[in-house]
């Protein structure tokens, strides 16, 4: 840590790359069995959607209010398809399928260790075309249905007192 005036700043130790956010996806059903979406991925950028309304009051000074409505959470996912990867092969199944058929369960471990886990909705699934010198690309929109669950990290292992 740094001290610059009452302020500590945070250096490299606090700082991790996005890759150490785990995406995992599981058909709906009894067994659930997570599949890790990470081979090949190159780049998975959330989006809040958030829906607002934007209303005046006369118990205020007029100022419109802005008030969130409603919120739907994305997921882009884009990089190259691997015929082998289980989470790919998952979501290229669905390309053909529509309404319930295309909802998966999505579990997204954060980098400080929260796991938010709910119902998503798979869409816009590409996992071939381009040019003949190019890889395949693979990519999709996994949005969420509703409010995840949130399961708080685990709290770090502490060491016994040394006995003296």
């Amino acid at each position: 840590m740094i001290k610059v005036g009452l302020q500590l700043l945070a250096t490299d130790e606090n700082r991790k790359k996005n890759a150490n956010v785990k995406y995992e996806i599981a058909k709906i059903g009894e067994d659930e069995e997570f599949v890790w979406l990470a081979k090949y991925i190159q780049d998975i950028t959330p989006s809040a959607n958030d829906e607002t309304e934007d209303t005046g009051f006369y118990d205020g000074d007029g100022t419109l209010v802005t008030e969130v409505i409603g919120s739907k959470y994305t997921y882009e996912v884009s990089g190259y398809r691997d015929i082998n990867d289980e989470a790919q092969n998952l979501i290229a199944g669905l390309r053909h399928e529509i309404g319930d058929a295309r909802k998966i369960i999505l579990k997204v471990t954060k980098l400080n260790g929260e796991i938010e886990t709910g119902e998503a909705t798979v869409s816009n699934i590409v996992d071939e075309g381009g040019p003949a010198t190019e890889f395949a690309p693979f990519s999709c929109t996994i949005s969420r249905n509703s409010k995840p669950e949130i399961t708080a990290p685990e709290p770090p292992a502490t060491e016994p007192p040394a006995e003296g």
